[in-house]
Protein backbone atom coordinates (compact mmCIF):
# COMPACT_ATOMS: atom_id res chain seq x y z
CA UNK A 1 0.00 0.00 0.00
CA UNK A 2 1.59 3.26 -1.14
CA UNK A 3 -1.21 5.72 -0.49
CA UNK A 4 -3.53 6.71 2.31
CA UNK A 5 -6.77 6.17 0.44
CA UNK A 6 -9.42 4.06 2.14
CA UNK A 7 -10.17 0.59 0.81
CA UNK A 8 -13.48 1.76 -0.67
CA UNK A 9 -11.88 4.58 -2.75
CA UNK A 10 -13.32 4.94 -6.24
CA UNK A 11 -11.23 4.43 -9.39
CA UNK A 12 -11.38 8.19 -10.03
CA UNK A 13 -9.96 8.93 -6.54
CA UNK A 14 -7.16 6.43 -7.12
CA UNK A 15 -6.36 8.01 -10.51
CA UNK A 16 -6.18 11.48 -8.94
CA UNK A 17 -3.91 10.21 -6.13
CA UNK A 18 -1.62 8.57 -8.69
CA UNK A 19 -1.45 11.74 -10.82
CA UNK A 20 -0.64 13.86 -7.76
CA UNK A 21 2.04 11.38 -6.69
CA UNK A 22 3.70 11.58 -10.12
CA UNK A 23 3.67 15.41 -10.06
CA UNK A 24 5.05 15.60 -6.52
CA UNK A 25 7.95 13.36 -7.50
CA UNK A 26 8.96 16.00 -10.07
CA UNK A 27 9.17 18.85 -7.52
CA UNK A 28 12.91 19.70 -7.27
CA UNK A 29 12.91 20.90 -3.64
CA UNK A 30 11.83 18.76 -0.75
CA UNK A 31 9.46 20.21 1.83
CA UNK A 32 12.00 19.53 4.58
CA UNK A 33 14.48 21.88 2.87
CA UNK A 34 11.86 24.62 2.49
CA UNK A 35 11.07 24.61 6.23
CA UNK A 36 14.72 24.78 7.27
CA UNK A 37 16.15 28.33 7.50
CA UNK A 38 19.63 27.01 6.64
CA UNK A 39 18.67 25.18 3.44
CA UNK A 40 15.68 27.20 2.21
CA UNK A 41 16.30 28.86 -1.18
CA UNK A 42 17.00 32.59 -0.81
CA UNK A 43 13.98 33.62 -2.89
CA UNK A 44 11.69 31.67 -0.51
CA UNK A 45 13.02 33.24 2.72
CA UNK A 46 10.31 35.95 2.90
CA UNK A 47 7.62 33.25 2.81
CA UNK A 48 9.42 31.24 5.48
CA UNK A 49 9.71 34.39 7.61
CA UNK A 50 5.96 34.92 7.28
CA UNK A 51 5.30 31.29 8.23
CA UNK A 52 7.53 31.63 11.31
CA UNK A 53 5.78 34.91 12.27
CA UNK A 54 8.91 37.05 12.08
CA UNK A 55 8.12 40.48 13.54
CA UNK A 56 10.59 42.56 11.51
CA UNK A 57 11.69 41.83 7.94
CA UNK A 58 13.71 43.95 5.52
CA UNK A 59 14.47 42.90 1.96
CA UNK A 60 17.67 44.98 2.15
CA UNK A 61 19.19 42.73 4.84
CA UNK A 62 22.06 40.43 3.86
CA UNK A 63 21.20 36.76 3.56
CA UNK A 64 22.88 35.70 6.82
CA UNK A 65 20.80 38.19 8.83
CA UNK A 66 17.57 37.00 7.16
CA UNK A 67 18.37 33.39 8.04
CA UNK A 68 19.36 34.36 11.60
CA UNK A 69 16.12 36.24 12.20
CA UNK A 70 14.05 33.29 10.99
CA UNK A 71 16.02 30.85 13.17
CA UNK A 72 15.50 32.99 16.27
CA UNK A 73 11.79 33.67 15.69
CA UNK A 74 10.20 30.66 17.40
CA UNK A 75 12.45 30.87 20.45
CA UNK A 76 11.85 34.64 20.68
CA UNK A 77 8.08 34.22 20.66
CA UNK A 78 8.33 31.76 23.54
CA UNK A 79 10.16 34.24 25.77
CA UNK A 80 8.81 37.53 24.45
CA UNK A 81 8.69 40.26 27.08
CA UNK A 82 11.90 39.19 28.82
CA UNK A 83 15.48 40.41 28.87
CA UNK A 84 16.59 37.23 27.11
CA UNK A 85 14.14 37.91 24.27
CA UNK A 86 15.56 41.39 23.71
CA UNK A 87 19.12 40.02 23.66
CA UNK A 88 18.20 37.22 21.25
CA UNK A 89 16.32 39.55 18.89
CA UNK A 90 19.26 41.94 18.65
CA UNK A 91 21.76 39.11 18.24
CA UNK A 92 19.60 37.69 15.45
CA UNK A 93 20.26 40.93 13.57
CA UNK A 94 24.02 40.38 13.86
CA UNK A 95 24.67 42.81 16.72
CA UNK A 96 25.57 42.46 20.39
CA UNK A 97 23.69 44.09 23.26
CA UNK A 98 24.48 44.68 26.90
CA UNK A 99 21.44 45.46 29.08
CA UNK A 100 21.53 47.06 32.50
CA UNK A 101 18.16 47.06 34.26
CA UNK A 102 16.98 49.60 36.81
CA UNK A 103 17.53 47.37 39.84
CA UNK A 104 21.16 46.69 38.84
CA UNK A 105 22.18 50.31 39.47
CA UNK A 106 23.48 51.55 42.77
CA UNK A 107 21.28 53.29 43.84
CA UNK A 108 18.40 51.69 41.95
CA UNK A 109 17.06 53.63 38.98
CA UNK A 110 13.50 54.39 37.97
CA UNK A 111 11.41 51.19 38.01
CA UNK A 112 10.86 49.36 34.72
CA UNK A 113 13.67 51.11 32.83
CA UNK A 114 16.85 49.77 31.30
CA UNK A 115 19.89 50.95 29.38
CA UNK A 116 20.90 49.11 26.22
CA UNK A 117 24.41 49.30 24.78
CA UNK A 118 24.32 48.02 21.21
CA UNK A 119 27.55 46.96 19.55
CA UNK A 120 27.27 46.64 15.77
CA UNK A 121 29.65 44.07 14.32
CA UNK A 122 30.98 44.31 10.80
CA UNK A 123 30.97 46.95 8.15
CA UNK A 124 27.31 46.87 7.08
CA UNK A 125 26.02 49.29 9.71
CA UNK A 126 23.46 51.63 8.25
CA UNK A 127 20.34 53.48 9.20
CA UNK A 128 18.16 50.52 8.17
CA UNK A 129 20.00 48.16 10.52
CA UNK A 130 19.88 50.66 13.37
CA UNK A 131 16.15 51.18 12.89
CA UNK A 132 15.63 47.40 12.72
CA UNK A 133 17.49 46.92 16.03
CA UNK A 134 15.41 49.62 17.75
CA UNK A 135 12.21 48.10 16.35
CA UNK A 136 13.30 44.62 17.52
CA UNK A 137 13.83 45.97 21.03
CA UNK A 138 10.43 47.68 20.98
CA UNK A 139 8.68 44.49 19.87
CA UNK A 140 10.34 42.14 22.36
CA UNK A 141 10.80 44.19 25.53
CA UNK A 142 8.21 44.12 28.32
CA UNK A 143 5.40 46.51 27.38
CA UNK A 144 5.78 48.52 30.59
CA UNK A 145 9.52 49.11 30.19
CA UNK A 146 11.27 52.20 28.86
CA UNK A 147 14.88 52.35 27.78
CA UNK A 148 17.81 54.43 26.59
CA UNK A 149 20.19 53.31 23.86
CA UNK A 150 23.92 53.70 23.38
CA UNK A 151 25.48 52.41 20.19
CA UNK A 152 28.98 51.53 19.08
CA UNK A 153 30.80 49.79 16.28
CA UNK A 154 33.31 47.04 16.93
CA UNK A 155 36.35 46.39 14.75
CA UNK A 156 39.09 43.83 15.17
CA UNK A 157 42.64 44.25 13.97
CA UNK A 158 45.58 41.95 14.48
CA UNK A 159 49.19 43.00 14.78
CA UNK A 160 52.00 40.95 13.31
CA UNK A 161 54.15 41.28 16.42
CA UNK A 162 52.72 38.24 18.15
CA UNK A 163 49.69 39.85 19.69
CA UNK A 164 46.26 41.11 18.87
CA UNK A 165 44.31 44.17 19.80
CA UNK A 166 40.60 44.70 19.80
CA UNK A 167 39.46 48.26 19.32
CA UNK A 168 35.99 49.20 20.41
CA UNK A 169 34.49 52.64 20.30
CA UNK A 170 31.14 53.65 21.71
CA UNK A 171 29.19 56.76 20.93
CA UNK A 172 26.27 57.68 23.16
CA UNK A 173 23.03 58.43 21.35
CA UNK A 174 19.96 59.31 23.29
CA UNK A 175 16.53 58.89 21.76
CA UNK A 176 13.68 60.81 23.28
CA UNK A 177 10.15 59.56 22.75
CA UNK A 178 7.77 62.37 21.85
Amino acid sequence: MTDLLPLNASPQERAVAEAIDERLAQVPVTIRELWNPDSCPVDQLPLLAWAFSVDEWQESWPEHIKRGVIKASVANHRIKGTRKAVEAAVQGLGSDIAITEWFEYSPAGAPHTFDAIINYNGDSVGVDLQNSVIKAIDQTKPARSHYTVQTGISAEESLNIGGAVRLTQYARLEFVEQ
